[in-house]
């Protein structure tokens, strides 16, 4: 039913020349299909708002989009890769941004994650929720960077702490209601126990 809706909501958008409605249904329709594990039809889809969000000048969708195609890139870099997307959002000039500092973050702690650097990873994802609350603070970003600081200390066998940081993200998503939140990270808890 979402998707009928989001599909509906990306013509109209288009008709109307709305580029920013465009890029948000986009996003929204690539989530659609990661949650139907349609994963080749959710990264076209994050492809399409990442670009209209670079051509909108959108420094925070952006971000988002090249954030939600990292998992994709993790599974099967053959497959998506992001290399052209990174270039091209590095020649936009927003790395220097706030939401930039912490895409690449986020970027560099995937990296070291492949390479199995679960502790480099953690220490640049913490330094990439230090980017954004000490300037934007939005609290997803927070709370999805917590989610992988927690899956990389389990991973790492650092159960207790893992737990911890895990449990924090839980109770802070469901003090502000954010049920998405709360889901992901009970389920990523459930692989581990």
């Amino acid at each position: 039913m979402a998707y009928s809706y989001l599909l509906r909501a990306l013509d109209i958008s288009k008709e109307l020349g709305d580029t920013l409605t465009t890029v948000y249904a986009n996003l929204n329709i690539g989530n659609v299909f990661i949650n139907y594990d349609n994963l080749s039809q959710a990264y076209q889809h994050y492809q399409k708002a990442f670009y209209g969000a670079l051509k909108k000048g959108d420094k925070a969708i952006a971000v988002t989009c090249i954030i939600n195609m990292l998992p994709l890139a993790q599974a099967d870099s053959a497959k998506y890769p992001l290399q052209r997307e990174i270039a091209a959002f590095v020649s936009h000039d927003l790395r220097s941004e706030v939401m930039g500092n912490y895409a690449w973050l986020r970027i560099k702690a995937l990296a070291a994650t492949r390479q199995g650097q679960y502790g480099e990873a953690i220490d640049l994802l913490k330094q990439s929720i230090g980017a954004i609350d000490d300037k934007l603070s939005p609290q997803v970003y927070r709370w999805g960077c917590m989610q992988n600081i927690g899956e990389l200390m389990l991973k790492a066998g650092m159960y207790d702490e893992g737990k911890r940081v895990m449990r924090t993200c839980l109770k802070e998503a469901e003090a502000e209601d954010f049920h998405e939140v709360e889901a992901s990270a009970y389920s990523l808890l459930s692989d581990f126990y």
